[in-house]
């Protein structure tokens, strides 16, 4: 069972000579191990922050986090590497792949014991089956990214972190990811978190955060 607490949150960044309030006295708790998390909001309302500081790559200023037993406020860099290999995985929002390996190849990297019959099936869907022994140079922009999101949830992990995944994707493709990822986290027991702007991926949430405020409300 997953459990994610964001405990009275603040946190600030500058922009220009400025002090712009992220979030104020925040708070979140996620808990659960089949679903699908929404965190709905406007571009600058702090979604991707919200993803990079359960994945450990910002900290709040006050409040504390708490992630699967995990005390991200006071985690050492030996913990956190064993965090985001045996816990987490995000995939962010530029969904950057490495320009000189195949597909295949790429999604291997985040788990090489991956069954090739399944791979290719989920390769199938995603109607990127033909472009498996293709340089990521060569795709298009969407198929790059249905490649990146193949890559996040293959990896042996509780939690996947998607920041944006269909941002590239008309919504042919925006539904069928849609469709494998509700699929993938019932049948492997994953929690998916996506931090997204699109309305349209509401219908597939079971559960939605929306920001607003400074503030992170439950809403379903």
């Amino acid at each position: 069972m997953n459990k994610i607490q964001l405990n009275n949150i603040t946190l600030t960044r500058k922009q220009y000579k400025e002090k712009l309030t992220i979030f104020e006295n925040a708070n979140l708790e996620v808990i659960g191990k089949d679903k699908i998390i929404l965190i709905y909001g406007p571009s600058g309302s702090g979604k991707s922050t919200i993803l990079n500081i359960i994945f450990g790559i910002l900290y709040p200023e006050y409040g504390d986090v708490y992630i699967n037993g995990y005390n991200m406020n006071k985690i050492n860099a030996d913990l956190l590497s064993k965090y985001r290999s045996n816990v987490i995985s995000l995939m962010f929002q530029n969904f950057p792949l490495v320009g000189w390996l195949t597909c295949k190849e790429n999604i291997l990297l985040s788990n090489k014991n991956i069954n090739k019959d399944y791979l290719y099936q989920k390769l199938k869907q995603l109607d990127i089956l033909n472009a498996k022994n293709t340089t990521p140079n060569k795709l298009s922009i969407g198929q790059k990214q249905r490649v990146a999101i193949l890559q996040s949830i293959m990896k042996n992990v509780n939690i996947t972190l998607l920041d944006e995944p269909t941002s590239a994707l008309g919504h042919k493709y925006k539904f069928e990811v849609m469709k494998l990822l509700k699929e993938y986290s019932k049948k492997n027991e994953r929690m998916i978190i996506i931090a997204t702007h699109d309305n349209d991926l509401k219908q597939y949430a079971d559960v939605i955060y929306k920001l607003k405020d400074k503030k992170i409300y439950k809403s379903l």
